[in-house]
């Protein structure tokens, strides 16, 4: 079972402050699902592996892949020529 902590342990993990990990999350730099996650009624909670993971650039893997399951039919290259 995967642990999970505050935006503060996680921010002092990653050694920067509060709001820069906040702007890691606005810009998807640590992705919703994969890095964290937002339990109905309480601020966002880390997952430890992940955030160790994302430190070491071994993240890869798992970002790619939901990144193509979010995606879905939408990713897909439609053609937009007239002929």
């Amino acid at each position: 079972m995967a642990t999970y902590i505050r935006a503060k342990e996680a921010a002092a993990m990653l050694r920067v402050e509060p709001s820069t990990l906040y702007n890691k999350m606005r810009l998807g730099d640590l992705i919703e699902g994969l890095h964290f996650t937002r339990p109905q009624g309480m601020h966002p909670r880390f997952n430890v592996e992940m955030l160790e993971r994302y430190l070491a650039g071994t993240d890869g893997p798992e970002r790619r892949a939901l990144a193509i399951q979010r995606r879905g039919r939408q990713g897909r290259k439609v053609n937009l020529e007239v002929g």
